[in-house]
């Protein structure tokens, strides 16, 4: 089971200043139907299994170029240059190794997890490309857009 949002560890660390996301190195890495990822109890990308496998991913995931900070009201966002990864092949039709999750986690601060993104029905790739597609200042509503081609 994955529980998206904003990992509460996260928050609490904000309020000790402990991230700079506009200094420190973000990454997104891929999580397959395996996992098991709880918002409310994850904080290390370390303590985290059943991370995508395959060509066309390496593990650990890909770093995230924060383009924006901005604020819809009372609530803060970020955009985040879209991401694509190039003739991934997870396994085939192995339902296991589908892709059911993102998490966002900071390099620079020992791999805490910022988010976990829920991705709903799981993705197969066979030799696909795949973007994620990020909100921009101008529409935050659409929190991410994941096609696969």
């Amino acid at each position: 089971m994955i529980t998206s949002g904003t990992a509460f560890q996260f928050i609490r660390d904000q309020f000790n200043g402990l991230h700079d996301l506009e200094g420190d190195v973000i990454k997104l890495a891929l999580f397959n139907t395996l996992a098991t990822i709880d918002r409310t109890t994850v904080d290390l990308y370390s303590s985290l299994t059943n991370e995508c496998s395959g060509s066309g991913y390496t593990t650990g995931g890909e770093t995230l170029t924060l383009t924006a900070v901005f604020n819809v009201g009372f609530l803060p966002g970020m955009d985040i240059a879209d991401i694509q990864w190039t003739g991934v092949d997870l396994g085939g039709s192995v339902p296991a190794q589908a892709i059911k999750a993102g998490v966002i986690y900071n390099t620079s601060q020992s791999g805490k997890i910022i988010a976990v993104i829920d991705f709903g029905t799981p993705i197969i790739l066979n030799s696909n490309d795949l973007t994620i597609n990020w909100p921009d200042a101008t529409n935050p509503a659409n929190a991410f857009i994941v096609g696969c081609a």
